[in-house]
């Protein structure tokens, strides 16, 4: 299971700011990249990333996570999380 934190902020710099509160990373300098994964295509991060944000405000679905070595399912974030923001540190 992974951690998930309901986001309170709106905001790209509050998002940023309550990231940077929530992980400890007080130092680090996270910069915000929004993108929209397609349906059912495997999406892997990029090494450097600190945190996912799942904007599940307004749209119905899922995120499934994974491990990327083994391919072992962790967790996911869907329907229950409905109208939030959820970062997954």
């Amino acid at each position: 299971m992974v951690t998930k934190i309901k986001a309170r902020s709106s905001t790209d710099d509050k998002l940023v700011e309550e990231c940077q509160n929530k992980t400890n990373c007080g130092d680090c300098d996270p910069i915000i990249a929004w993108t929209t994964p397609s349906k059912g295509i495997r999406t892997t991060p990029p090494q450097d990333m600190l945190v996912i944000i799942v904007n599940v405000r307004s749209n119905r679905g899922a995120i499934y996570i994974y491990k990327t070595e083994s391919g072992e399912y962790v967790d996911s974030i869907g329907t229950e999380q409905a109208g939030n923001r959820v970062m997954v540190p």
